[in-house]
């Protein structure tokens, strides 16, 4: 397949890093503690059917969350680039369920939103410690279409999803078929230095795992596993992806 990612940037925040590198990057003494994250919709340009991966969230939900935050776009704003309206979207993949990633889902009443069983679980009853990620979305999951998948599925010809648990209970991550081979769109909340980290720590570890998790070794090994199979590497919160919209 020839299909390609469109980045659709819809909030920007700015955050510890350590807060996506686990144990690492802690505090002052390090040269590069601070990061600019993003959250994106993901439209996958090809099939015959209209995909996008995740909704996204509100700038004004991350700031309660204590991340300096700005809104870069709503969704429909974001969709004019692909000349798409919201109504127009058939088909969105959830990531996982928290609200940065979840809460405009009513911006899309003719999607059909594929989860994990076990994310959608948790999202209606999630542990008191993860509580406060999943309570923006709370209002909607009874008014989603959701179509749920257990493991490894093909959604189209040329997608799919793949389960990576760890970040979330039911991660998913998306595997596009490109021109340069397998793009996934990671089932975790990371950045590029999750995935390649400075030399001095790739000799302990060839990928860290992000600090917000429900299982740090199910983490590791989606990574590890994305990481083998991907010619292509699309970290859900890399910033990079503001300035390069097309990939590959």
């Amino acid at each position: 397949m020839d299909y390609k990612i469109i980045s659709l940037p819809i909030a920007e925040s700015v955050g510890d890093l350590s807060q996506m590198t686990y144990v690492r990057n802690i505090g002052q003494g390090y040269t590069r503690n601070k990061y600019t994250r993003n959250n994106y919709i993901w439209y996958i340009d090809g099939p015959e059917k209209n995909i996008i991966v995740d909704t996204a969230g509100k700038a004004e939900a991350l700031e309660k969350h204590n991340y300096p935050s700005k809104q870069i776009n709503k969704p429909e704003e974001a969709l004019e680039k692909v000349f798409l309206e919201p109504e127009d979207v058939d088909v969105v993949i959830l990531t996982q369920a928290h609200f940065d990633h979840l809460q405009y889902a009513k911006k899309f009443p003719n999607a059909e939103f594929i989860i994990q069983e076990d994310e959608l679980r948790t999202a209606k009853n999630p542990h008191p410690v993860f509580a406060s990620i999943y309570e923006p979305i709370q209002p909607v999951l009874d008014e989603i279409n959701f179509s749920v998948v257990e493991g490894n599925k093909e959604i189209v010809e040329g997608v799919s999803v793949m389960k990576s648990p760890g970040h979330t209970e039911g991660g998913q991550s998306v595997i596009v078929e490109t021109e340069k081979g397998d793009a996934i769109i990671t089932g975790l909340c990371v950045i590029d230095e999750n995935f390649y980290p400075p030399e001095e720590v790739q000799q302990f570890l060839p990928v860290v795992p992000p600090a917000i998790h429900i299982d740090l070794k199910q983490a590791y090994d989606s990574m590890i596993e994305i990481k083998e199979k991907a010619d292509i590497i699309v970290p859900l919160h890399e910033h990079k992806y503001t300035e390069i919209e097309r990939i590959p």
